[in-house]
């Protein structure tokens, strides 16, 4: 692995590797209880767009290296071995999901992972509602392995969401969930759907068919 090659290496996603969670995310940043010290309120920022993080209360940031170093106390040769060993996805976010490319999907299953566990819980999903509607899907993208909750679509194709990772398999197409009702209820993507039947599942609602369009550009659709 090359310094830029790990310079690319999505932050968010080595914090999470290294049991490492935000305690709070507005927009693109994510706020931790500082790795460097011990305090009650976070004040560690990563910034997901720059791939960047910065430390109020030391005053003083930088990358994923700087990170790496300041934290484990290792030269470059021994982090770029670490990282090189981890495989880590390289920072996505502002990659559109429609235009993920080379995703194969290797197989599904029911959801087991405590790391995916704990993403849709922390979006306040509850786990009747995920295991019914969501899976646990591994797949490979550029040659490397990966793992993320999916949601079938129409076609075959899923939609994949995980803490570091919002893409889409091929072929991307809406999700029609029938429940022989008489109305329809539209959702422009998936944790829309689940939060609504989160909400809603211990009250008395009337049925209704679902429709996830999974993208807004089938919206217009015939």
């Amino acid at each position: 692995m090359t310094i830029k090659e790990a310079k690319e290496i999505d932050m968010v996603s080595y914090l999470s590797a290294a049991g490492i969670e935000p305690a709070k995310i507005k927009g693109e940043n994510y706020w931790y209880h500082s790795p460097l010290r011990k305090e009650r309120t976070p004040s560690f920022k990563v910034n997901r767009r720059l791939n960047k993080w910065f430390d109020f209360g030391e005053g003083r940031g930088g990358g994923l290296i700087e990170f790496m170093q300041e934290v484990n106390n290792i030269k470059i040769p021994e982090i770029l071995q670490k990282l090189n060993e981890l495989n880590l996805p390289t920072t996505q976010l502002n990659q559109l999901p429609s235009r993920s490319t080379g995703i194969e999907i290797v197989s599904t299953k029911l959801i087991s992972s405590p790391a995916l566990i704990r993403y849709y819980q922390s979006r306040r999903i509850s786990t009747e509602i995920a295991n019914q509607f969501l899976c646990e899907v591994d797949y490979r993208n550029n040659n490397k392995s990966y793992y993320a909750l999916g949601f079938k679509n129409d076609a075959g194709g899923y939609e994949l969401r995980s803490t570091y990772f919002k893409g889409s398999s091929h072929p991307k197409v809406p999700t029609l969930i029938k429940n022989q009702a008489a109305t329809l209820a539209v959702f422009e993507g998936v944790f829309d759907l689940l939060s609504y039947c989160t909400i809603c599942q211990h009250q008395p609602v009337a049925p209704r068919d679902f429709l996830v369009l999974n993208s807004v550009s089938f919206l217009n659709s015939n």
